[in-house]
């Protein structure tokens, strides 16, 4: 049995913070206040990020004092924290662009260093992010694939691993400026300050997850374990040759299982194991779940020939229940806003994202590193259903 823990907060140590490139940006060469500065004294430890310079802003040197900031600084007021005694601010790109436009995705890219620095040296408990342009530039080192838009993400206050602070993206002042009588845009806005405001002395919760990645041997004593004494709930994964089970040579690789919230095991399938695992799909004591069930339940039934017997959540359905905003569901967006689970997985994505006549290239990915993908899957899927159990 070979064991793994997730990496990534190592390797965010050891990575060095790139300098921006100011040179390909070019803002610089056009606005009073250029590379501006983080401002305020952060004495709570909260890091306001907005998106970019406005009119007074660059012309007194300092983010969010014009009329938005003004917006962002009464609802601060009304929960006792001061903007500049309480809190940093910064840009998430840190030069004003021409007329107030909307930075571009360069603009973006090459100020982030910069962004990420201020983050690395105030190390703050609490970070929010006001607007689109400071969740895109946040979530480029922390969240692959795209964004998604501020509306998708608004509302959650993510438990950050990586950067060990709690994170909330919601509107920027502008719109709610823009949006002026519209009450409930308003009152979003205030609710969703409130709620990250509520975690500025809250210890941020701390998940480590060990993979357990099994031989036959090990993995046949885990499977009849689980018929002799039955898990309250078990959790499973499959990684397979494709999407849709019915063309003739698919096959299912791995599959990962967990029962319990730090740990999960994960096992290639063998003939021997491929019996027992069988009798734990149609054994009606053990209660299952899976995201997306309807994935595991039809490999299972054309691929091993059985029907699961006793599902008793899905935590795709159920994220969408609890919160039925497009695009929010999959299981990474739900790992990292529930848990701050960043990315785990897209180095596999050309050997599992991409088809041909209905066949992936599992079989070229790296064992080691595919078999622990499948048991984070597990594990992460186990989290999520106990959580959204208790919620709902």
């Amino acid at each position: 049995m070979k064991g793994f823990f997730p990496r990534e907060k190592e390797k965010t140590k050891k990575k060095e913070v790139k300098e921006s490139d100011c040179t390909k940006c070019k803002l610089y060469r056009g606005c009073n206040s250029p590379k501006m500065k983080a401002s305020g004294k952060g004495e709570k430890k909260i890091l306001v990020i907005a998106e970019a310079s406005g009119k007074t802003e660059d012309k007194r040197g300092e983010q969010l004092v014009g009329e938005a900031g003004q917006v962002f600084r009464n609802v601060l007021d009304t929960y006792g924290i001061d903007l500049d005694k309480d809190c940093w601010k910064t840009n998430a790109v840190s030069c004003r662009p021409p007329k107030n436009r909307t930075p571009s995705k360069k603009e973006i890219k090459c100020c982030n260093p910069r962004m990420e620095k201020v983050i690395k040296e105030k190390k703050p408990k609490l970070i929010i992010l006001l607007g689109g342009v400071a969740l895109d530039s946040f979530l480029i080192n922390r969240f692959k694939g795209a964004a998604g838009g501020i509306n998708k993400w608004r509302g959650f206050v993510i438990p950050d691993q990586t950067q060990e602070s709690w994170v909330a993206p919601t509107f920027h002042p502008s719109f709610i400026l823009r949006s002026r009588g519209i009450r409930t845009i308003e009152k979003l806005f205030q609710k969703d300050i409130k709620s990250a405001l509520k975690k500025v002395e809250v210890p941020l919760p701390r998940y480590e997850y060990k993979v357990n990645i099994l031989d036959e041997d090990g993995a046949d004593n885990m499977l009849q374990q689980y018929l002799e004494c039955p898990p309250d709930l078990l959790a499973f994964d499959y990684e397979t040759t494709g999407l849709k089970p019915y063309k003739k040579g698919h096959e299912i690789i791995c599959c990962g299982v967990c029962s319990d919230k730090k740990e999960s095991y994960v096992f290639e399938f063998t003939p021997k194991l491929t019996k027992w695992w069988k009798q734990i799909l149609k054994d009606r004591k053990i209660k299952k779940t899976a995201h997306n069930i309807k994935f595991e339940h039809q490999w299972s039934r054309n691929i091993l020939g059985v029907e699961v017997r006793r599902w008793v959540i899905d935590s795709m359905v159920s994220s969408h229940i609890l919160d039925n905003r497009k695009g929010i569901v999959g299981l990474k967006f739900q790992a990292y806003v529930n848990f701050g689970q960043g990315d785990y997985s897209s180095h596999l994505d050309k050997f599992l994202g991409s088809e041909e006549k209905g066949f992936n290239k599992i079989k070229d990915a790296p064992r080691e590193e595919l078999l622990h993908y499948c048991g984070m899957d597990s594990l992460l899927q186990f989290r999520l259903a106990e959580k959204h159990m208790e919620e709902l």
